[in-house]
C-alpha cells in the first residue's frame, strides 16, 4: 500500500519537502571493506532512476492527451499525487493517467 511508503534511506529519519513530489526509487545494500578486517555496510544509489520514472509517467500522460501543457501536466501530477500525514507527495502513476483522461478538453470547461 502506498501509505507504508517511507521517504528518505534505511535508519534516518529523512524528511522530503512538501513542496515537491517523491518517485520511487530503490536502495540495494552493500557490504563494504575500505580497511582490512574492518566490514561495514552502506546503503547505496537507486535515484538515478527516479528521473526516468517521472518523465516515463510524464509521457503517458502526452500520449493521451498532447493537447495539455507542461504546466497543466505539472500541476496534474501534483494534484494526483498521495498526501502522507506529513504533507508528503508520493506519484501516484494510475491516479495521474486517470487525471489526464478527466481534464477537460475545452479549458473554458474548468
Amino acid at each position: 500500500s502506498i501509505s507504508r511508503i517511507s521517504i528518505g534511506y534505511p535508519g534516518t529519519n529523512s524528511k522530503a519537502d512538501p513542496r515537491r513530489i517523491c518517485v520511487p526509487a530503490s536502495l540495494r545494500t552493500v557490504a563494504e571493506e575500505y580497511i582490512q578486517g574492518e566490514f561495514s555496510y552502506q546503503y547505496r544509489g537507486g535515484i538515478s532512476w527516479a528521473e526516468p520514472y517521472l518523465v516515463g509517467v510524464l509521457a503517458m500522460g502526452w500520449q493521451l492527451r498532447p493537447d495539455i501543457s507542461g504546466q497543466e501536466m505539472i500541476k496534474l501530477l501534483y494534484s494526483s499525487a498521495y498526501i502522507k500525514e506529513n504533507g508528503v507527495k508520493i506519484i501516484q502513476p494510475k491516479v495521474f493517467v486517470d487525471s489526464v483522461k478527466d481534464y477537460p478538453k475545452n479549458k473554458d470547461k474548468k
